[in-house]
């Protein structure tokens, strides 16, 4: 009996998924927008920055973003983001911010499409959280992965 109950504890320990952590930074290097009021606008605006994640990976990144603003609270938002890993891997995800969330500062984002060797990434849902300081952004993403995505992100290629 103590056999199964071990057998069990240790399938059951690879059927748990790994955390994939990302810390962005990044500058607003665009914005524009249509002031419909003092309170109410329509902004797009895009960031550029490097990233790095818990597994040794790094890279550059930029995300392009549309918010709409209501009364001078935020209403809407949503981004596309794109990934540049080390090795010329390039991901894309895209989130939002659900009505809760808007003031918080956190919202979800959602792999889209990547290059067949990180496909194992592709519906995978990260919770982020993000803090500006003037036209800088502060953005971590933390991500459950299954131990094939994590296999994959591990043997990306560094580069010299």
């Amino acid at each position: 009996m103590i056999q199964l109950t071990l057998l069990v504890f240790f399938i059951s320990l690879n059927l748990i998924g790994d955390d994939y952590i990302l810390n962005l930074t990044g500058k607003r290097v665009y914005n524009t927008e249509h002031n419909y009021t003092e309170k109410d606008n329509y902004r797009i605006f895009e960031l550029e920055g490097a990233f790095t994640d818990n597994l040794g990976n790094y890279g550059n990144w930029s995300t392009i973003v549309n918010a709409e603003i209501e009364n001078n609270v935020l209403k809407y938002h949503a981004f596309s983001i794109r990934y540049s890993y080390q090795d010329g891997s390039i991901v894309f995800a895209k989130g939002n911010r659900t009505n809760e969330q808007l003031e918080q500062g956190i919202g979800k984002a959602k792999y889209i499409s990547t290059p067949k060797k990180l496909s194992s990434l592709i519906g995978t849902v990260c919770n982020y959280g993000v803090n500006f300081l003037k036209d800088t952004a502060f953005v971590i993403l933390k991500c459950d992965i299954s131990p094939e995505t994590k296999k994959s992100l591990t043997s990306i290629k560094q580069i010299n």
